[in-house]
């Protein structure tokens, strides 16, 4: 076993870091794969412990092209929530921004139980309803607050 005093400052932080990413998961985060129709590119939506009324949402991508490369006049992909329960409308959540290694991540709140994520490349991030080509998709499902 290798004690504290013989690692170095980067293996400490490393050590950390893992703890807190173990701490995370046992908060009651729960993951949905985001399917692609764009090749390389992947995902997923993390869902947290309810607080309240709503939850925290994370919708991280990795290795997604610009949007300009996938519809010409894009300049963004837009993320979208669908109720399932109300069998509302797309309601839109924000605009992901990629880094310069193409990766992104949104974080938001919803206090819907059930529903689908869509990634759409937009010409805008103002959007009031889906009308890019669809890029990544997951279906979120429970469980409600109480539960």
């Amino acid at each position: 076993m290798v004690t504290a005093r013989e690692l170095t400052p980067m293996a400490m932080v490393v050590a950390l870091s893992l703890n807190a990413c173990s701490t995370v998961a046992n908060l009651g985060a729960k993951s949905w794969p985001l399917s692609a129709s764009v090749p390389a590119a992947s995902g997923e939506v993390l869902t947290r412990k309810w607080e309240g009324k709503n939850r925290a949402v994370e919708v991280r991508v990795r290795s997604l092209a610009p949007p300009t490369q996938i519809v010409p006049g894009a300049t963004t992909y837009v993320v979208w929530f669908t109720p399932v329960q109300e069998n509302g409308p797309a309601q839109n959540m924000g605009a992901l921004t990629l880094n310069s290694d193409l990766s992104g991540t949104l974080v938001v709140e919803t206090p819907f139980v059930d529903f689908d994520v869509l990634v759409t490349a937009e010409s805008s991030a103002g959007v009031t309803q889906p009308t890019g080509k669809e890029v990544m998709r997951a279906q979120v499902r429970g469980p409600s607050p109480t539960s």
